[in-house]
């Protein structure tokens, strides 16, 4: 050791040991990092009686202050320091793009946090800026969170809701790494809750069957939706359908159905239910009557038999003929019946 940077003081060097040497080198003093990693580098330091430990980070680029914009370069492993969070850029990014993070504050109905929660920002040169690739995202996560239930999910800034993404069950030395296209705001949640916005309607019913729509909401997503009709199970509909048709009803009978969303994790919401009455069964003449109306210019008979307008005004022609006609034959007859009298 030197006091005076000039003239070596003691006999005894100090004694280093470094947890990963992939990381990190010591020699002569001098630290030197050879290879990024997400886990921290702990170097104990021993002169003498004395011992002394030290926790680094082996990173290419950190987040010094806060709302600045850093550079960072294609494979760096960038930290946002005093966090357990990295982001793994793509080996293809673009010379001459920055990052930016920034705390983010905005609210998760539904979730539990349980972890680190950030608003990620990157920009690119001139020419980049549809550029896409694959980052490496890792998040700290608390220890006494469910694991099982625990995943990094996104803010969709366009419903203004949180989706899932990826995580569950992979939580490892307090951390979670998955894989994510873009970047926005990033956060570490356990879901307990069952779905919300649960909504029930009939759509359509007739004197057999009644047509149900659906939909509920699940940062975790809907895995299905359980319908029962006075009690009893009917169907269990997938996710991602909004309607069901439930047939073979008896006509004019009100029926009680109760839906139950299920999500992703298992977690079920609040039972709603709603009651639809069938349609009564219609008559033949009601039907008629509703359905079918008679058109104008016709006319019926006795025995509902439609005849156009303009034939019975013809059949009434005829028959005037053939009365003229059978009067004139009638005529003809009886003059030559006289005329033979008198010839006689």
């Amino acid at each position: 050791m030197f006091s005076d940077g000039l003239k070596r003081d003691v006999a005894t060097e100090a004694e280093y040991k470094i947890s990963d040497t992939e990381a990190l080198d010591i020699k002569k003093g001098t630290m030197t990092g050879k290879q990024a990693s997400v886990q921290p580098v702990t170097v104990t330091v021993r002169f003498g009686e004395l011992k002394k430990e030290f926790v680094l980070r082996v990173v290419n680029g950190h987040q010094s202050e806060w709302g600045e914009p850093v550079p960072i370069k294609a494979s760096d492993l960038f930290w946002v320091e005093e966090s357990e969070t990295f982001i793994q850029a793509p080996p293809h990014l673009p010379e001459g793009s920055t990052i930016q993070v920034l705390p983010a504050h905005v609210s998760a109905p539904g979730l539990l946090p349980v972890g680190e929660r950030f608003d990620i920002h990157l920009a690119f040169p001139n020419g980049y800026d549809t550029y896409t690739g694959t980052y490496h995202l890792t998040m700290g996560v608390h220890e006494e969170a469910d694991i099982s239930k625990t995943g990094i999910y996104y803010f969709n800034e366009q419903t203004e809701r949180w989706e899932y993404v990826d995580g569950w069950g992979t939580a490892e030395n307090g951390r979670i790494q998955i894989e994510v296209p873009h970047f926005s705001i990033y956060g570490v949640f356990t879901d307990n809750d069952g779905p919300s916005n649960v909504s029930l309607k009939e759509k359509q019913k007739t004197s057999n069957s009644v047509t149900l729509s659906f939909t509920a909401y699940d940062p975790s997503a809907i895995k299905s939706y359980v319908i029962e009709r006075n009690g009893e199970k009917i169907a269990e509909i997938d996710g991602n359908e909004t309607e069901f048709t439930d047939t073979q009803l008896s006509p004019d009978q009100t029926y009680l159905y109760t839906l139950k969303a299920i999500d992703l994790l298992g977690n079920e919401s609040e039972e709603t239910t709603l009651r639809v009455t069938t349609d009564p069964v219609q008559t033949a003449s009601e039907q008629n009557d509703e359905g079918t109306a008679k058109p104008a210019g016709q006319i019926t008979d006795k025995k509902e038999s439609k005849l156009p307008q303009t034939a019975t005004f013809m059949y009434k022609w005829i028959a005037i003929g053939i009365a003229l006609i059978a009067a004139g034959m009638v005529m003809i007859f009886i003059r030559r019946r006289n005329i033979q009298r008198v010839e006689n």
